[in-house]
């Protein structure tokens, strides 16, 4: 489970025009203040990762306000992909990987240093943006990052979404925190219900004496609450909404979701922003246990996504692909500290694609 960032950038504008723009297009955003020449927008449908709407949202800004606006996306630290755009006119655009749905190789497409660098810090370089552009990272926000420090564009800024709006805070006068405004709407999906928090983070720790305690005590088995991703999954301390089922199909906690199977867990259930349900998260974790317990007990290997229609297989094979790529890396990684526990385990990535192959023929 990596990370999904989408936001986009105007260059030298006023805020509160850029805030005017927004406002007349309805629906839910946040428009940052103007640091170091770029105003930031975070949007809730174009957090969702809908491609269409990130480019006519950013066509439309650069073309009302006269101004560049470049648009940066992360899918699942996997694909890098942004947009540039001059006074409404589509400039530039780039994909890391465009065939990773597809099945194809990691080739990216588009991507002009040219276009780039008259947006770019003085002492940037074309060769420098051409380096950024042809390397093959090992997280795709790592290419993100390389190209706003070019842009100028800050990296609390280039890293944050709408969805996560409270962790996107920055320093004041290296005392304490600045939040972006007063008040910060931030969307994660469905209400958490707060009574569930316990249950979760017990199915996520393995703790299967709170987990039975809970559950005897009539607290919902597929309720939803907020939950502190840890380390292991390269998140920091981002709170995303859980279930008890995902939770424990997240960390691997197998004896947990045996539990949670046997006292009626849902397997239909999803969790936000994309609408994952079980069975997409233990396939994008490569927990072919839990993956096999899943489909013995009835799971839908056909069922989709709602926000990118992929199936089980689909991201199974993608996760495949991703261990692949990444296998010859892993010790480095370990070496210098890094969230290794990102990078799935290949063989147990290719058990997951063979076991949901043999389901969905």
């Amino acid at each position: 489970m990596g990370s999904f960032i989408v936001n986009l950038h105007v260059r030298d504008a006023n805020p509160d025009a850029v805030r005017t723009a927004m406002v007349t297009l309805g629906g839910k955003h946040h428009v940052t203040d103007s640091v170091a020449h770029w105003v930031s927008v975070y949007e809730q449908r174009m957090s969702k990762q809908d491609e269409g709407w990130i480019r006519s949202l950013s066509q439309h800004l650069s073309n009302q306000l006269a101004a560049p606006v470049v648009a940066l996306m992360v899918h699942d630290s996997d694909i890098f992909c942004y947009w540039l755009f001059d006074r409404g006119n589509l400039l530039d655009q780039f994909n890391s990987w465009p065939q990773y749905f597809g099945g194809g190789g990691r080739r990216p497409s588009g991507g002009d240093p040219t276009a780039l660098l008259p947006y770019c810090r003085p002492q940037t370089t074309r060769a420098s943006l051409e380096a950024t552009l042809t390397e093959e990272p090992i997280f795709a926000e790592d290419q993100l990052g390389k190209l706003a420090d070019a842009l100028g564009i800050p990296p609390r800024h280039a890293h944050g979404d709408f969805h996560h709006l409270d962790e996107l805070r920055e320093p004041k006068n290296g005392v304490g925190e600045k939040r972006f405004g007063k008040k910060l709407e931030v969307w994660k999906g469905a209400d958490p219900d707060p009574s569930c928090e316990t249950l979760v983070e017990a199915a996520g720790d393995g703790d299967l004496e709170t987990v039975n305690a809970q559950l005897d005590q009539g607290v919902d088995i597929d309720g939803i609450a907020l939950f502190v991703l840890p380390p292991i999954v390269g998140a920091g301390r981002t709170k995303v909404q859980f279930r008890p089922l995902h939770a424990a199909i997240l960390l691997g906690r197998i004896d947990v979701v045996d539990v949670l199977l046997d006292r009626g867990a849902g397997l239909a259930t999803t969790i936000p922003p994309y609408g994952d349900t079980p069975l997409h998260l233990a396939a994008s974790r490569a927990q072919p246990e839990i993956v096999k317990r899943l489909l013995d007990r009835g799971a839908s290997p056909s069922v989709r996504r709602s926000q990118d229609g992929a199936t089980p297989l689909h991201v199974a094979e993608q996760t495949e692909k991703r261990a692949a790529h990444f296998a010859e890396h892993i010790s480095a990684i370990r070496a210098m500290g890094g969230p290794a526990g990102l990078i799935p385990d290949l063989d147990a990535a290719v058990r997951c694609v063979a076991l949901l192959r043999a389901v969905s023929r």
